[in-house]
């Protein structure tokens, strides 16, 4: 069928395109040449720079157009061990990156909710009073559903309880778990897993099996840092946040979000998570503060070295956390030394342990 494309766009002239996209032709538009010398300038700042590393006397000598190599000479190892430097720098820029929170100004004071909404909520959490009542205040019907401690808890089981829970009824609006403040350790020291972090995985699979679709949202207190001067409270429940980022990339279509309270949360806090959950935003990791709600975002951190590194807060996690080479299968499930106030907390296998630690830096392995 012809398609008088003139009744949306001028007519112009026609290009005739070949009809295979294996032909690897390409249509879009190439910048124009530069011919006001700039091309010129690069390759002779190239030219210089390769004169430096390569320690070319004479011809540095003649692009500085100076009479004598002797203060050139002198000078020549200091420029060669900068230009190494910087080239690497600009190198490891491109790798840097940290954890910022920015407001979300235009996020309502509160929201309405519809239909059920299940709580799940470990035994005795010190949570579920408030965030329930603030799930009942916004309009929702909410059904409580307790899981077991950690080490008992079984997918199966568990699936099956949900199935029996929702039954047949009206699907769920939702799913708020407050299984992140389980955050004693399980018994196994050799996982050292907190016991949040296990019910977290268990019950995100025992949704998936019992056929519930609703959105998860998790709800931690204390686990994040939003500013420096803001301490972790409750470091285990920090690992929360990597387990819910690994489910919101596998299942990204029942996955709601992170959200970080305060430790003592109010009504105020309250009506944020509302508003949160009633959709009034887009984002999937957040953290609920007094003065607002924060989103958590992952910005460029170009390296700064003429500024010394202030000693953080404590409580808050390291500036640095290095790992010299893949972790294997016995690597640390949680940097020991980040509760303890380290620095640089170096990450590696326990081949790596034997060697030579930096000053000031805590290794685990």
């Amino acid at each position: 069928v012809e398609v008088d494309w003139t009744s949306v766009v001028p007519a112009g002239e026609r290009v005739e395109l070949p009809a295979y996209a294996f032909q690897h032709e390409r249509y879009w538009p190439e910048p124009a040449s530069t011919t006001n010398g700039t091309a010129t300038v690069d390759t002779e700042e190239t030219a210089f720079w390769d004169a430096v590393e390569r320690g070319d006397l004479v011809e540095l000598t003649g692009t500085l157009e100076l009479e004598s190599s002797r203060e050139l000479g002198a000078l020549l190892p200091a420029l060669s061990s900068w230009r190494t430097r910087r080239r690497q720098d600009t190198i490891i820029d491109a790798w840097r990156y940290r954890v910022e929170w920015f407001p979300l100004t235009e996020l309502p004071a509160t929201g309405r909710l519809s239909g059920t909404w299940l709580a799940v909520v470990p035994p005795a959490c010190e949570l579920t009073k408030w965030a329930t009542t603030a799930l009942r205040a916004a309009g929702a019907d909410v059904v409580e559903f307790e899981v077991e401690d950690a080490p008992t808890v079984d997918r199966g089981t568990l699936a099956a309880r949900l199935k029996e829970t929702t039954g047949p009824q009206e699907p769920l609006s939702g799913v708020l778990s407050l299984t992140a403040a389980a955050d004693a350790a399980l018994p196994d020291p050799d996982t050292a897993v907190p016991a949040g972090v296990a019910a977290t995985v268990t019950l995100t699979q025992a949704l998936g099996d019992a056929g519930i679709t609703a959105p998860l949202w998790t709800l931690t207190h204390g686990a994040v840092s939003t500013h420096d001067d803001e301490p972790v409270d409750r470091p285990a429940q920090a690992a929360v946040w990597g387990t819910g980022r690994v489910a919101a990339l596998e299942h990204p279509d029942r996955w709601g979000g992170l959200i970080d309270v305060p430790l003592t949360p109010g009504s105020t806090a309250g009506d944020l998570l509302t508003a949160i959950l009633a959709d009034g935003t887009d984002e999937d990791q957040l953290a609920i503060r007094d003065r607002g709600t924060s989103a958590r975002r992952l910005v460029r951190a170009p390296l700064d070295t003429g500024t010394p590194s202030p000693n953080p807060p404590p409580g808050r996690p390291p500036e640095r956390c290095s790992s010299p080479a893949e972790p294997g299968p016995s690597a640390p499930r949680r940097p020991a030394g980040w509760p303890a106030g380290a620095h640089h907390t170096c990450c590696c296998s326990a081949g790596a342990a034997r060697a030579p630690t930096e000053p000031g830096t805590w290794r685990t392995s």
